[in-house]
């Protein structure tokens, strides 16, 4: 019987986050800061490992 093997143990599985807030309200600059920021280190851990 065959068994399963790991084929791509270099790169870590893809992930989606989602920041949610209320768009009714204020929106604190904190929370837009780290919401920003958050995007930001995504953004880029994605283009690196693009190329």
């Amino acid at each position: 019987m065959d068994a399963l093997r790991c084929l791509l143990t270099d790169h870590p599985p893809p992930m989606s986050v989602s920041v949610l807030y209320p768009h009714n309200r204020q929106l604190s600059s904190r929370v837009r800061v780290l919401a920003d920021w958050i995007s930001a280190i995504f953004r880029d851990a994605s283009a690196e490992g693009q190329t």
